[in-house]
């Protein structure tokens, strides 16, 4: 049964995740995911590619992905809007609900990215903060300490996100 609980939190984590990026907020996995997709497959190149002492030696490395905040050329410029502590669907817990992307604004362009990212970063930390709890009662069992791990990576990048679009 905790581990249907656990699969479950995993679950709405995936989900959260993927509002997350529809919002165009960048998550830890994001940039490994970027450097696997650039590294050749097959051979010595997967050693080489990147700082290996194969045949990639004297072959400049890749840069490493730099993290980017989002574009403030299409956002409106009036003000900045606070943290919010609204109790629309956007910030039901867990992220349940949260399925409006920062795409979905209203038909004069003025829909609010940040109170979009906000809501999103308050409900992954809220989900983190359930998962953790989760993985409290589990001492010892490294799968739950892993997804505590990544929901608690998930809501510093949500935090950071939300913070930076409202400063």
């Amino acid at each position: 049964e905790a581990e249907l609980a656990l699969a479950d939190y995993e679950r709405l984590l995936v989900e959260q995740e993927l509002r997350l990026r529809a919002a165009g907020v960048p998550l830890a996995g994001d940039a490994e995911a970027q450097i696997a997709a650039k590294t050749p497959s097959g051979g010595e190149a997967s050693t080489g590619a990147i700082g290996g002492t194969k045949r990639g030696d004297n072959a400049p490395r890749p840069e490493p992905p730099v993290a980017t905040k989002p574009s403030t050329a299409s956002r409106p410029t009036e003000k900045k809007v606070p943290k919010s502590k609204s109790t629309g669907s956007a910030s039901g817990g867990y992220g349940g609900g949260a399925g409006k992307a920062a795409g979905d604004v209203a038909a004069d362009g003025s829909g609010d990215a940040c109170l979009t990212v906000c809501d999103l970063s308050a409900a992954t930390c809220d989900l983190a903060d359930r998962i953790c709890g989760l993985a409290d009662r589990h001492p010892g069992e490294e799968r739950y300490s892993q997804v505590c791990g990544r929901a608690r990576e998930d809501c510093r990048m949500a935090s950071q996100a939300c913070e930076a679009c409202a400063a």
